[in-house]
């Protein structure tokens, strides 16, 4: 389990900047912690192995005698080809906080824990998914319909996740 979150008393806001697709690198996670919030990439920015494992090392090394920890995102899904291999580096470079998405949290849960590190896994697709497709694919007949059939509206999407994870670090601050 979770060793210690006394990070949390080392921010400056209790944020963690979103691990953008095609933005978010090195440079940007290494800057955000220095500014006292939680800085996070995905992996699969990193277009190679060898240039993840370039960065992960970076970022390591810039923030060495930090006290705020950066976040990682994992793709989990089945089908994610590099899984396995990223799943090494997340052992070699023991990022505090791994934040999967687009699959089971399950492959990761036991390696994060095992050095002290915290998983956020969560899926608000039950809430805000668009289930029209998967509806009409289930109907005896074909529908044109451009209805949405859904929870909650798309304005209220990103509302949502943001709830959930505050929900979540109030009841499970130490993680999943």
């Amino acid at each position: 389990m979770i060793k210690s979150l006394g990070f949390l008393n080392e921010l400056s806001l209790p944020v963690i900047v979103a691990p953008m697709f095609l933005v978010s690198g090195p440079e940007l996670v290494t800057a955000c912690c220095r500014s006292g919030v939680v800085g996070s990439f995905p992996f699969p920015n990193a277009r190679k192995l060898t240039t993840l494992d370039k960065w992960l090392f970076d970022i390591n090394k810039n923030l060495s005698g930090s006290n705020v920890p950066y976040a990682v995102n994992l793709t989990t899904h089945k089908t994610y080809d590099r899984l396995e291999e990223e799943l090494i580096l997340l052992k070699k470079y023991k990022p505090k906080i791994v934040i999967t998405a687009l699959g089971s949290p399950i492959p990761v849960i036991d390696i994060v824990h095992s050095y002290g590190g915290f998983v956020i896994a969560f899926s608000e697709i039950a809430l805000t998914y668009a289930y029209k497709k998967f509806v009409f694919y289930l109907l005896p007949f074909s529908s044109d319909s451009t209805n949405l059939i859904q929870y909650i509206s798309t304005d209220y999407k990103f509302a949502i996740s943001f709830a959930i994870l505050v929900v979540v670090l109030i009841f499970r601050p130490q993680g999943i």
